[in-house]
């Protein structure tokens, strides 16, 4: 299939490209040439024209590249938690324009939301049911549409500036670990390599029905854990705090979910999509990767 892929320079899209173009397919990526953007070294042999510089606003560029393909999975999205609003709304513009040039088609598209943070119906975990809520108008109208929710942690090799690279910093910055009340509060997570290949089994489904909605995660772990493994790779005490101190701790965005649960269930995503979880999870990624500890 020739595959269109929005944020094909980004965490989960430079696992998944190539492990696309390993599987057969052709990729027409979207990527930024900003500073900020990644190099696309796994696509040398890639023609220049299957490269498109743009943003995500750019949405007449982005129907006519969905138009030309026969998936489209979309993983772009800006991150900048002082924008929150402002991206949910790029966001779901650039939904309606490529799901409208597949209106009739039946071909996949694939799109990102997150695994909801329980008790916290704010920003940045609402903006993105917006988006869940546009693609879902295209349900009846032949498109496949389908949703990967994303747990709070896709870690592996490289994620310093994730979330849990961001809790590291905190617990070496206030040298002791913490969480709030018993640290029960589980975090959904998965590994970066086991969620694109999720992403691959989807787009190339026969079976998948239109408008599923899919938790892509492998494990669900107490922050209490994390939490302990960290100080204990960095040497530094634990400790409880109260749930409203949790903020000061571990300041903003980070400490507005560092006491809630990020809870999902993968049963059905296994069962549609036959995914198995086979890689490393996070614990075994602390306590074992230099990758958070540079």
């Amino acid at each position: 299939m020739k595959i269109f892929v929005t944020g094909a320079t980004g965490w989960i899209g430079s696992h998944l490209t190539p492990l696309l173009l390993e599987n057969g397919h052709t990729i027409l990526a979207l990527a930024r040439s900003d500073s900020s953007a990644s190099p696309i070294p796994f696509l040398p042999h890639m023609l220049p024209g299957l490269i498109i510089d743009l943003a995500l606003e750019d949405t007449d560029i982005l129907a006519k590249a969905a138009a030309d393909a026969d998936a489209v999975v979309h993983l772009a999205y800006n991150n900048d938690f002082t924008q929150c609003a402002e991206s949910a709304l790029v966001d779901v513009a650039a939904i309606n324009a490529m799901a409208t040039a597949l209106i009739g088609t039946n071909k996949p598209l694939v799109i990102t939301s997150i695994i909801p943070i329980s008790s916290l119906l704010s920003y940045p975990a609402a903006s993105r049911f917006g988006s869940e809520k546009a693609l879902s108008q295209y349900t009846s109208q032949s498109v496949r549409t389908c949703v990967i929710r994303l747990p709070l942690v896709v870690h592996g090799s490289g994620d310093f500036f994730g979330i849990v690279g961001d809790v590291v910093r905190s617990v070496r910055v206030n040298e002791v670990g913490a969480w709030a009340g018993d640290g029960e509060n589980k975090w959904s997570t998965v590994e970066v390599k086991e969620v694109a290949e999720l992403y691959r089994l989807v787009l190339e489904s026969d079976t998948l029905e239109a408008g599923i909605v899919l938790d892509g995660l492998a494990d669900q772990v107490p922050f209490r854990d994390i939490v302990t493994v960290i100080s204990n790779r960095l040497e530094v005490p634990t400790k409880s705090i109260e749930e409203k101190k949790m903020v000061e701790y571990y300041q903003w965005p980070l400490g507005q979910v560092t006491g809630y649960a990020a809870e999902g269930n993968n049963e059905l995503t296994k069962e549609l999509t036959g995914w198995e979880v086979k890689g490393r999870g996070l614990l075994d990624d602390l306590q074992y990767s230099q990758t958070y500890f540079k």
